[in-house]
Formats: structure tokens, C-alpha cells, sequence
């Protein structure tokens, strides 16, 4: 886990983590836009959700 966790969503952020981990953008048909002044964002409110965006691409 890259991030230190303090309460019950503890057990979700970790389901993210993974998720994003393992998930396969080949079979989906997409890739990760890793090109430069691409960015991922993070949104964050422990007592609620996590939201993560990431840009992709058609592969």
C-alpha cells in the first residue's frame, strides 16, 4: 500500500491499488498515456471515495 491508512477505508483504497495494479488495458484495446504533460490525478476524501484519473490511449 503506497499510502498510510487510519481508519476502515484502509480495505478500500488497497482494492483500488490493486485493481489499478492488475487490470489489463491490452485486452481492453487501451494503453496508459504515459507522453509527457499527461497526468494522473487523485481524488481523495477519506471519509467517502477515492477517484483516480488517468489518461489513456487506443492502442
Amino acid at each position: 500500500m503506497s499510502t498510510l491508512c487510519l481508519n476502515a477505508n484502509c480495505s478500500v483504497e488497497e482494492k483500488i491499488e490493486n485493481a489499478m495494479r492488475n487490470f489489463d488495458y491490452e485486452s481492453a484495446g487501451y494503453c496508459l498515456d504515459t507522453s509527457p504533460k499527461r497526468i494522473m490525478y487523485l481524488y481523495h476524501d477519506p471519509e467517502q471515495y477515492f477517484k483516480y484519473i488517468c489518461p489513456v490511449r487506443r492502442l
